[in-house]
């Protein structure tokens, strides 16, 4: 231990604790985000839904997540779980 010093193995110690708890803090921030759920279908207008249909149709996710946004006023995260969960560009659900 003379050769290492105390003051070494305090700041290892400290540093081990601060990455610890980022990491800590990293894992909640994940779990609150698989958190949000995509929006009801039945609070988005029918004229939107088909224009997030066809964005969709043509491989333009961003440009339907930000109209959804636009649109419906919802945040980033509650825009994309949408867009994601419309299966083939049909947010009706059909």
């Amino acid at each position: 231990m003379n050769e290492i010093g105390w003051e070494a193995v305090i700041v290892l110690l400290l540093y081990t604790f601060i990455v610890f708890r980022i990491g800590m803090a990293i894992g909640r921030l994940r779990s609150a985000a698989s958190a949000i759920q995509p929006l009801d279908p039945a609070r988005i207008a029918p004229d939107v839904q088909a224009q997030v249909n066809n964005l969709l149709r043509e491989n333009r996710k961003i440009d339907a997540i930000k109209l959804l946004r636009e649109k419906t006023g919802c945040g980033l995260a509650k825009a994309k779980k949408t867009v994601d969960a419309i299966p083939t560009g049909r947010l009706d659900g059909r």
